[in-house]
């Protein structure tokens, strides 16, 4: 589990889209990525505030409260690379949504062993 927060501490990729008007579906695609990027912060940080101890906190080297995880996690979700990403770019905007739907249904027990096979840890951030 310490791999799976690591990896998503330190992991928004480049969206394209085709259409008739392509100005507005890429504004509209940027925003859908803009806003999945965000949930996965938002949870990720929900999941570790609440399942963490505060010297646990401390020792993943974050911010001591909720608030400050959410900021640090989401920073370049209007980038091309979350926080959550370790440096590298989000897959899409469907993984994410998969990934925060993830976070948001796992009990503290879950979080503590989840599956190597979801899709936090499988799809989430580019290699």
């Amino acid at each position: 589990m310490r791999n799976l927060i690591l990896s998503l501490i330190t992991c928004c990729a480049s969206f394209g889209c085709s259409s008739d008007h392509p100005a507005a579906s890429s504004d509209a695609a940027l925003d859908g990525a803009f806003s999945e990027c965000k949930h996965v912060g938002a949870e990720l940080c929900a999941k570790l505030y609440a399942c963490r101890t505060p010297a646990e906190i401390t020792q993943l080297g974050l911010p001591p409260d909720e608030a400050g995880c959410v900021a640090q996690q989401n920073t370049n979700c209007g980038a091309a690379k979350p926080g959550f990403c370790k440096g590298a770019a989000e897959t899409s905007e469907t993984a994410a949504s998969a990934c925060a739907d993830e976070l948001h249904g796992f009990t503290c027990a879950q979080f503590d062993a989840p599956t190597s096979t979801g899709p936090c840890k499988q799809g989430l951030c580019a290699p």
